[in-house]
C-alpha cells in the first residue's frame, strides 16, 4: 500500500466540556497545534497531500452570516470566534499557512443547540466530512 494523502483529525476537544482545554493547556496546545506541524512536514518530505480536518467552532453567526441567511463561510473568512481556549488554538492553526506542503483544510460544523434542546448539527466526524463548512486548498 502506498498512501497519497494523510487525513489528520487529531484534536483535544475538551470532552465532556470545551472548558476542560483551559485547565489542560499544554495537552491542548501540543495536540491541536504542535503535533500538526511535524505531520505536515512528513507529508512534504514524502510528497503526500495533507488534509487537516478541524472544527467549525472558530466561527460564529453574525450580521454577515446569520443562521437563517444561507450564506456560507468562504476560504478567505477569518475566524471570528475565540471565546474559549480551545477555539483559540484551532483558530491559530486555521490561519497558519501550510505553504510548504500540498494541503486541504476541512472544517466540520460544530454542534449548535437550539432553544428546544435539539442539536441542529450533530458533532460527528462523518457529518463534518460529508457536509464541511468549507474547504481550503
Amino acid at each position: 500500500m502506498k498512501p497519497t494523502h494523510v487525513f489528520n483529525a487529531a484534536s483535544v476537544t475538551g470532552l465532556p466540556k470545551v472548558d476542560r482545554c483551559k485547565s489542560h493547556r499544554v495537552e491542548t496546545i501540543q495536540t491541536n497545534m504542535l503535533r500538526t506541524l511535524p505531520l505536515a512536514d512528513v507529508c512534504r518530505e514524502r510528497g503526500l497531500i495533507f488534509i487537516n480536518y478541524s472544527t467549525g467552532c472558530i466561527f460564529e453567526y453574525n450580521s454577515g452570516h446569520s443562521l437563517s441567511s444561507g450564506i456560507r463561510l468562504k476560504e478567505e473568512d477569518m475566524p471570528n470566534f475565540i471565546g474559549s481556549f480551545y477555539s483559540n488554538t484551532k483558530a491559530m492553526m486555521s490561519i497558519y499557512k501550510f505553504d510548504h506542503v500540498d494541503h486541504m483544510r476541512m472544517y466540520g460544523k460544530c454542534p449548535v443547540w437550539l432553544a428546544n434542546g435539539t442539536c441542529a448539527y450533530p458533532p460527528k466526524l462523518v457529518n463534518g466530512v460529508l457536509n464541511p463548512v468549507y474547504t481550503q486548498w
